[in-house]
């Protein structure tokens, strides 16, 4: 089994977590596109490739990118756009560090199929999974809001092979008691 750790959780300069993570005998870390210590949406190409060879010299993969932007996901129709435009651009610096997950909350997925908040989610997600996929990526929803049925029914819905599961299981105990 390879164990990776997220980045951010040592509170370090983005390079010293890195280097913190490899001490720690990670294989890979999980970095925040809009993290605390770091903002890949900010960095030229010339940081992001000292980024990618960063991890790459001390033996890491990029396991995975968090594009979590907050709140409340896509459940605003209106919030959308710059939504998926912010979300396009995370698929865009992941895939340009070597990686091709991104993770991400997208907000609750209402039960009802019929609910005028799942379909906007549906449109949105449709959306960047199909870009996520064009550009070989795979965006990744946290499981644990809503009932593993609800999100595969969702995921089965949209159609789109750019959109999978970051299963955490024990954000479905916890928040759900669901095993």
């Amino acid at each position: 089994m390879r164990i990776g750790v997220i980045a951010d959780l040592f509170k370090l300069p983005l390079h010293m977590s890195i280097r913190k993570a490899a001490e720690l005998g990670a294989d890979g870390v999980q970095i925040y596109a809009l993290g605390k210590e770091s903002n890949l949406l900010e960095m030229g190409g010339r940081q992001l490739e000292e980024l990618k060879t960063c991890c790459e010299g001390e033996g890491l993969a990029i396991s995975a990118v968090c594009g979590d932007i907050g709140g409340h996901g896509f459940q605003i129709a209106s919030d959308n756009p710059e939504r998926l435009e912010t979300s396009r651009r995370i698929v865009d610096v992941t895939r340009r560090i070597g990686c091709d997950i991104v993770t991400t909350h997208i907000g609750v997925i209402p039960a009802s199929k019929d609910n005028d908040i799942y379909k906007i989610m549906s449109s949105a997600l449709r959306d960047l999974g199909s870009y996520a996929s064009e550009n070989g990526a795979v965006v990744a929803i946290e499981t644990g809001p809503e009932p593993a049925k609800i999100l595969k029914r969702f995921l089965d819905d949209t159609g789109s092979e750019g959109l999978g599961v970051n299963l955490d299981p024990a954000n479905l105990v916890m928040v759900l008691d669901e095993d």
